[in-house]
């Protein structure tokens, strides 16, 4: 199936008649490349899409359960006089060995307060009452809707079926679908219902009545299940598009400061404390610059008055050496004159006593600093000890000075760029707005989601309740052999039927985990992260393992990775198809990660299909993504809102910054 031609006429955000051309000129370029800003109408396209193919079964981005006649006035273009709108798709079909071209026309108009719908098929030109009248049934030939979100989706929204229960509903649905499972479940229920039918039969007037009455009560539990299934699903969605908005709204908020602002108690706090740490260690500093600090620049003074007090102790050492010498000398030279006559004898000793007395001495040097031996001892411990003391605070004050003036220059520049009250007082209120939503909204949810356990619960007591009606009495209502038959070979079909499904199953699972492992492998960055994917046959829950055999839990993926896994089940599971249909995707690289968006870019999108639409805003698809994608895409489009005219127009060429870059 190869998408040619899709038109919109006033439909949604596109005024007027718009044609846009889908066929991709070649099959190395099957990518058709759409840009446009948020609220020009990507999602839109792919609403058309579905629409306009299924009906009142599309699976639209923003019906949220809204009724099917309300949804198609809601989509009506908003200009003056427009009463009706129009989505016409041409397509290509290979069916046993020949091309047919279809073109599907869907249109409505206002009639009073509802609206009136018109579908026309027309086959290779030609208007096909049959095709038309049966558009239903024929579709599926081409794109079974309950297969078709496995081809059309939003990309910022799969990464939920990451989660083991989304995936393991998702890998159901899909294989039942696949291997027209659902057709089987379809008679299963088929044959339960004739099979009660033939136990009532039997039953008198009063057990049939409360048969009905329970059975009644069973068919408004699984209404009511199902419509608070629905709530679920739109809140689940509302939640989704409202907590994308409040990221948008918080990223805007943290870049305009507002996450100093909500931490401005702190971090005035912060910048106190760093200011009295710094002025401390600055007074601490001074007491140290007060002490022998100072003397550090005069090392080469200090030493020469130590060598010249050391100089100064010695002269006057040797001076007092020659004083008690010559004393000594006198008293020597009396007691020998005194005691011996021999004047010859004496008048020697004396010269040599004298000239003794007058030989140079080392420590003669000029004596003018006049230290006393304590000033210089205390010269000694200061030079020892307590320079180098000072020394060493000082260095270690400086090094804590360095760490507390970087702390208070950085709480300084904080406290600089908090941003005033007024300045955050728009996106601070549609903030908290946002948060508000999303808290009464999950708390609904909550409460649904806990009314739907509970009515699971209730409908299943109901059916058991109900199943021991029938088996009451068993035996007296098998007395009717017609009866009897019935319920037999139901009974053998029903087992026949089950053993098929299991034995179907478990034929294509393995088909199915290695498309899925090998679509993972392909996407991931990591390759050794993944070597084993299974699917449980019963629960359908995914198990990842690595080389060592150890469970992946989807906690122990980033964020990334999950969105990648969830697109590798989509892949996988379009793969196992067998079916030639294209994709669109919406939003194509979600939230990713410039590395996860690399490996989509460069090994999903140019083989994901012989034919990809991708409808991107500016901040995704661009700069190295764009030119990696460039080679293949075939065709591709600017939506361009004008607020003016009030509508979005369809130009050729992307964003044209990205043309430039090309």
């Amino acid at each position: 199936m190869i998408l040619d031609e899709l038109v919109l006429h006033d439909f949604g955000q596109y005024r007027g008649r718009s044609t846009i051309q889908l066929t991709p000129p070649s099959s190395e370029q099957p990518i058709v490349l759409f840009g446009g800003m948020n609220g020009a109408g990507k999602t839109t396209l792919l609403d058309a899409v579905q629409l306009c193919l299924f009906g009142q079964m599309a699976r639209c981005s923003n019906r949220a359960g809204a009724p099917y006649e309300q949804y198609l006035l809601s989509c009506i273009h908003r200009g003056a006089e427009v009463e009706g709108a129009t989505i016409e798709i041409v397509f290509r079909h290979v069916s046993d060995g020949q091309e047919e071209s279809y073109r599907v026309r869907r249109s409505w108009s206002r009639k009073g307060k509802g609206c009136r719908e018109q579908l026309e098929v027309l086959r290779n030109g030609i208007f096909d009452a049959v095709a038309t009248e049966n558009w239903a049934e024929q579709v599926e030939q081409f794109l079974p809707a309950r297969i078709a979100h496995l081809f059309l989706f939003d990309g910022e929204k799969v990464e939920g079926y990451a989660d083991p229960k989304s995936s393991a509903e998702l890998i159901e649905t899909a294989i039942y679908n696949l291997l027209g499972l659902d057709l089987v479940e379809k008679l299963d229920a088929d044959l339960q219902v004739i099979r009660r039918r033939k136990k009532l039969s039997t039953r008198n007037e009063s057990e049939k009545e409360t048969i009905k009455t329970a059975e009644s009560e069973r068919e408004r539990l699984q209404e009511l299940i199902q419509t608070t299934h629905q709530r679920v699903a739109e809140l689940n969605s509302k939640i989704g598009r409202l907590t994308a908005r409040r990221e948008e709204v918080e990223a805007k908020f943290r870049k305009e400061g507002g996450h100093l602002y909500e931490q401005h108690v702190v971090i005035e706090y912060e910048y106190k404390t760093a200011e009295l740490e710094l002025r401390g260690i600055e007074r601490d500093l001074r007491e140290v610059a007060a002490s022998a600090l100072p003397l550090l620049m005069l090392g080469k003074l200090l030493n020469q008055v130590a060598d010249q007090a050391s100089n100064e102790f010695a002269s006057k050492n040797a001076l007092l050496v020659r004083q008690l010498s010559s004393e000594r000398d006198q008293r020597l030279l009396k007691f020998i004159s005194d005691k011996y006559t021999n004047d010859a004898m004496t008048s020697d000793i004396r010269c040599f006593l004298m000239a003794d007395q007058v030989t140079p001495h080392s420590s003669s040097k000029g004596n003018y600093l006049g230290l006393t031996e304590k000033g210089g001892a205390s010269l000694k411990a200061l030079m020892d000890h307590e320079i180098e003391e000072a020394r060493g605070r000082a260095q270690a004050k400086l090094d804590e000075f360095q760490k507390s003036e970087l702390s208070f220059e950085n709480s300084k520049m904080k406290l600089a760029a908090i941003p005033s009250v007024d300045a955050l007082a728009k996106p601070e209120q549609e903030r908290s707005e946002l948060a508000h939503q999303v808290a009464l909204l999950t708390g609904e949810q909550n409460s649904e989601s806990s009314q739907l356990d509970r009515l699971r619960r209730e409908l299943e007591r109901k059916c058991i309740e109900i199943e021991r009606m029938y088996q009451t009495d068993a035996q007296s209502t098998l007395d009717d052999g017609d009866t009897n038959r019935v319920l037999r070979h139901s009974q053998k079909v029903e087992e026949t039927l089950s053993k098929f499904k299991q034995a179907m199953i478990s034929r294509h699972l393995h088909r199915l985990e290695a498309l899925v492992l090998d679509s993972f492998i392909q996407l991931l960055r990591k390759k050794a992260l993944v070597s084993e994917l299974s699917i449980n046959p019963q629960t359908f829950d995914l198990e990842l393992k690595n080389k060592n055999g150890e469970v992946i839990t989807p906690d122990r993926l980033s964020a990334g990775e999950r969105q990648l896994l969830a697109i590798s089940v989509l892949w996988g599971l379009a793969r196992a198809s067998g079916r030639p249909l294209p994709m669109i995707v919406d939003t194509p690289l979600g939230r990713l990660d410039s590395s996860h968006r690399k490996r989509l870019v460069s090994h999903y999108f140019p083989h994901a299909s012989h034919q990809v639409i991708l409808l991107s805003t500016d901040e995704e698809i661009s700069g190295r993504y764009y030119q990696s994608l460039m080679p293949f895409v075939g065709r591709s489009y600017q939506l361009v809102h004008d607020e003016e005219l009030g509508g979005t127009t369809v130009k050729l060429g992307y964003f044209e910054e990205m043309q430039n870059v090309h």
